[in-house]
This record gives C-alpha cells, structure tokens and sequence, in this order.
C-alpha cells in the first residue's frame, strides 16, 4: 500500500474547494475526511471492517473520532453494525438526513450557493477548519499501517474469503450487511431483518 493511500485521503482533505458528498443508498466502510453534508433518508452507514479483524481504512479511525466523540465511534466502528440516515444524523456522521423529494433539491441548491461564493474564501476557511478539527498526518500514517497489517492476518483472510462466497460486495449484501456479516458463528450473529440503528 506504500503512502499512495495517506497521499490520496490528504489530496481530498486539501482541495481547494469543499468535497461535497452526498448519498442515496449506503457508505459503508472507509469513512475518510470529505463533506458529508447530505443523505437521503434511506441511506445506510457502517463500518464493517472490524468484523473482519482489521480498524477501519481510509482514515476513518481519526475522522469519525473527531466527529462522533469517542463513545459514539467506538460504538460504531467495535459492532459493525448499520446505521441509518437519522441515527447518522444525530451522531454527527452526516449533517442532514433528508427525504427522497427534498434531497436532490436540497444538493443542488447548496452547491450552487458555494459555488457562487469567492474561491479564496472557500480556499482559506476550509483550510483553518482542517488544521483545527483533522488529525495530522503521522496519525493516517499509524492508521494506514495497522491497517495493512491486519489484512495480511489469516484470520482476516479467513473471514474475508468465506464473506466473499456468501455474497459480500454484491448490492443485496451492501443494503443488508450488518446481519450477514458474522461468517463464523451465525447464533450470533445480528438478526437478519433487524430494525437499522439498534442493537440486539
């Protein structure tokens, strides 16, 4: 992996202009530094990487921290589970959760008010909201490192490969993960068809 992947989540953290992010159905995994600043409430959230042995990728570890708190990240990244729009919402993963009519208006008429705005502006207050709210650079390093490390575990390569089979990366797998994702103990295992946001 090398620093391609720190070199890539810095660019996105450093453009000029503010990376707006916004989603229709599902973020689930990596959960780097960019705009969240809209999903449809609909929309589905988690951070599954742990149910396979490994700390979330993509910078998550720091960004979530520092959005969420500890406990709140804590909770999502250790149980792997689903997180809907609203409960995205209130733990601060997301600004708004919306509904379907609304959302689509709601994009476009924020980027074009940014849009219109001086670029220096833009250009200089995300940089101070950077420096103040990220994490340095050698703590995406650390991050990107364990990371690494764990994929190469063989249990890692066991629960990855066994997921793989049953479906992980198609659609029907994505919309539902959280109760699919336990490949070695299904008794316990969240119940699929399990109310998003809760636990068991």
């Amino acid at each position: 992996m090398g620093d391609f992947g720190l070199e890539f989540e810095y660019g996105l953290r450093d453009l000029l202009r503010p990376l707006e992010r916004s989603f229709e159905l599902a973020e689930l995994g990596g959960g780097g530094p960019v705009e969240r600043f809209a999903a449809r409430e609909s929309a589905i959230f988690g951070q599954f990487e742990p149910a396979f042995g490994v700390i979330p990728g993509a910078g998550a570890m720091q960004h979530l921290a520092r959005l969420m708190g500890r406990s709140r990240a804590l909770e999502v990244m250790l149980s792997a589970q689903d997180y809907d729009a609203d409960l995205a919402e209130r733990y601060g993963w997301i600004n708004r959760a919306l509904p379907a009519d609304q959302f689509g208006e709601f994009v476009k008429l924020l980027a074009h008010r940014v849009a219109n705005f001086p670029a220096a502006g833009h250009i200089a207050v995300k940089d101070r909201v950077n420096a103040i709210g990220l994490a340095p650079a050698e703590e995406f390093r650390r991050d990107f490192e364990l990371f690494a490390e764990g994929v190469r575990n063989p249990e890692f390569q066991s629960r990855i490969q066994a997921a793989m089979q049953r479906g992980f990366q198609t659609r029907d797998w994505e919309m539902d993960l959280a109760p699919r994702l336990d490949v070695s103990c299904p008794a316990v295992c969240h119940r699929h068809g399990q109310r998003r946001g809760a636990l068991p």
